[in-house]
């Protein structure tokens, strides 16, 4: 299970700063907001702590606490993201309409590969059990 939450975590970050660096180096940097590496770092982190909760409920033998454990995971992100995004409205202005965009592009990038890799693991834990 730790390959699975570094691979949650790694792989759209490597993703996305390769488009960050892309995107640089086509001089089409404008669609991105200064402080890409800085929600690129929230949401690693982020993917790292909601990976490492969703963790401890698959491991779990109880169905409920797995379901459970799940959406505490997604629930503290969005909790985590909402943050972010009230700290960014009320203290840094400058391109705000971009920060909105770079953020839910991140955001969903991170939660699709998160379904992906806990339906890969649930998956492969129901054939084990059958």
């Amino acid at each position: 299970m730790g390959k699975s939450i570094a691979l949650i975590v790694v792989l759209p970050s490597i993703l996305l700063a390769i488009v960050f660096v892309t995107l640089d180096i086509l001089q089409l940097s404008n669609v991105l907001h200064p402080d890409k590496w800085w929600l690129l770092l929230f949401f690693a982190g982020s993917a790292l702590i909601s990976a490492r909760v969703s963790h401890l409920g698959v491991t779990h033998s109880e169905p409920t606490i797995r379901i459970g454990s799940y959406f505490a995971s997604m629930f503290l992100r969005l909790i985590l993201s909402l943050g972010l995004v009230l700290y960014y409205l009320l203290k840094r202005q400058e391109s705000i309409k971009i920060f909105i965009i770079n953020f839910f592009v991140m955001y969903f990038l991170y939660m699709a590969f998160e379904i992906y890799f806990l339906l890969a693991i649930l998956r492969a834990d129901s054939r084990q059990r059958q």
